[in-house]
């Protein structure tokens, strides 16, 4: 997995000094192949916001392949919407 976040800086426009974009991409090697899904390959771009010290929200859209091997080897391509948001307790 890499994984990494881009942090919005200059004085471009400093209302947005909070925006980050992360991202993670995963690849994945299976040395046994199950009988039903195996995971290719996860790609997944986001957009953050940090409101304050405690609060930040994210979104991201997530790309999946998968190798379906259940009745016939054929490979799906999911798009999975996730909306996020944290709370720092310390």
């Amino acid at each position: 997995m890499l994984s990494g976040v881009y942090t919005w800086g200059g004085t471009f426009l400093r209302r947005m000094e909070g925006l980050y974009f992360p991202f993670h991409v995963e690849f994945f090697l299976n040395f046994k192949e199950t009988t039903q899904f195996n995971d290719l390959i996860r790609v997944t771009p986001g957009l953050g916001y940090n409101f304050s010290v405690e609060w930040k929200a994210e979104f991201s859209i997530s790309y999946h392949r998968i190798r379906n091997t259940v009745t016939e080897v054929f490979e799906t391509n999911d798009i999975v919407l996730r909306f996020r948001v944290f709370h720092n307790l310390f």
